[in-house]
């Protein structure tokens, strides 16, 4: 005879057995499902982001008044950042010259080290690709050193290259925009337990450009405010606009395309 305890029991168990289907057809389909939808609402995202970014700096160099005034405002507060922090910030001169580049230390430690030259901003104004070839050689003369690299910031484009550099330049164009954008530059090291997210300018998207040496990675985590470690054993991972997924190393930098970047081993 069923007593009302066995019709309980049996209750509970089909509930309980009809809650594990319930679980496991969610795991097996909601759960996917949700992750396609999320990663496919990231990357949208970020593309919309890059996209804002690069349409807010064109028209930002397109209006005279507002590029002053935004430029006014850095002066301002880059004057007052430099009495609080104790993270390296670009000068706020419109053109300027910088080398910078990494000094071991005991074979496990590496110093950052940078010094600036400040350029005639009438002589910048008449500035081409031979000028900024002749500016480039004059600070690519240092055989001896290794882990360089050369900064140039004519208004608001970037040029970067890697000293030093023995092979023969005919020609340097700089002023050509590249169509690629990075959506996310991530710095790790194994004695780090967070990640580091980078930014980069958007002058320094232009064709030619040779981004993430080991001197450019020191450098940007050098302007930054977080705690880092810095060795030949870091991993740079970027994110494309076509969502490549890609690792730099110690040895690794990429030059940049009219339409993309290519990997460089050094």
């Amino acid at each position: 005879m069923t007593t009302l305890l066995d019709e309980f029991n049996r209750l509970h168990a089909e509930i309980t057995d009809y809650g594990e289907k319930c679980i496991v057809e969610f795991n097996v389909w909601v759960i996917p499902y949700v992750q396609v939808k999320a990663l496919a609402i990231f990357i949208w995202i970020m593309q919309v982001f890059s996209i804002l970014k690069r349409e807010s700096y064109h028209y930002y160099r397109r209006t005279p008044v507002l590029k002053q005034s935004v430029k006014q405002a850095v002066v301002l507060y880059n004057g007052l950042k430099r009495r609080f922090v104790n993270y390296k910030i670009e000068p706020v001169e419109s053109h300027w010259v910088n080398v910078s580049g990494l000094s071991n230390i005991d074979g496990c430690e590496f110093l950052y080290r940078e010094n600036y030259d400040f350029l005639d901003n009438d002589e910048c104004e008449f500035y081409d690709s031979d000028s900024v070839l002749k500016l480039y050689y004059i600070y690519n003369t240092d055989e001896t050193a290794s882990n360089n690299l050369f900064t140039l910031k004519l208004d608001d484009i970037y040029v970067y290259r890697v000293i030093p550099n023995k092979e023969k330049i005919d020609n340097m164009v700089y002023n050509v925009k590249s169509q690629c954008r990075f959506l996310t530059i991530d710095y790790r090291h194994p004695r780090m337990q967070n990640v580091i997210h980078l930014n980069i300018p958007e002058g320094a998207y232009y064709v030619d450009n040779e981004l993430f040496s080991s001197a450019f990675i020191l450098r940007c985590l050098s302007h930054q405010p977080l705690p880092y470690v810095f060795g030949p054993d870091y991993k740079l991972t970027i994110i494309d606009t076509d969502v490549n997924i890609v690792d730099f190393k110690w040895t690794d930098y990429c030059v940049m395309t009219e339409r993309g970047y290519k990997m460089v081993k050094v």
